[in-house]
């Protein structure tokens, strides 16, 4: 378990630099593997854009956490398009436990973001269906379970989001250029 720690200190640590710094336009679309939702591009290629001499590690880490709220917002954005109206944004998981993804949820998707003290909703939910299924709760019971929570709302940052939502969208536009042939 000596690596495991290490692992999550060093997580814990990139998570503490990326809320005290800023990507200064630096714009990271982790296309390692190709996109997925809403893009579905297999082809698409990992890209950091917008490098200066002072960009800093924070800068990296910043633009990592805001290509997370990107990709949502995308997703978002996406089911918007067709006719879902998301009215407020779910989260759970170990993400979620970082403030300023939530923040920057909140502010491109312009609608509130409410985290489940519980990261680990989804396992919880697992468990719920179990008892429900072995009889040992039922549907109201858990309905009168508490659920911790907090919402992040929509703050005046939602104006300000245009220039990184487009300069998001430029570099995924240009992840996503057909690789030149080979001749």
């Amino acid at each position: 378990l000596d690596g495991l720690d290490s692992v999550v200190s060093v997580h814990e640590e990139a998570a503490e630099i990326a809320a005290r710094s800023q990507s200064s336009g630096v714009c990271l679309v982790p296309a390692f593997n190709g996109l997925g939702a809403p893009w579905w591009d297999a082809r698409a290629l990992g890209l950091i854009s917008g490098l200066t001499l002072n960009t800093d590690k924070g800068a990296l880490f910043a633009a990592a956490v805001e290509s997370i709220a990107h990709q949502v917002a995308d997703v978002v954005d996406a089911m918007n398009a067709s006719g879902v109206e998301v009215k407020r944004l779910l989260l759970d998981g170990g993400p979620s436990r970082n403030a300023k993804l939530r923040e920057l949820l909140s502010a491109y998707i312009a609608k509130p973001v409410v985290h489940c003290s519980d990261a680990e909703l989804s396992a919880l939910g697992v468990a719920h269906l179990a008892g429900v299924g072995a009889g040992i709760w039922d549907w109201e019971a858990i309905a009168r379970l508490s659920r911790a929570q907090t919402t992040t709302d929509v703050s005046e940052r939602h104006a300000a989001t245009t220039p990184e939502r487009q300069r998001w969208a430029h570099a995924v536009a240009q992840s996503r250029l057909p690789a030149k042939s080979q001749g």
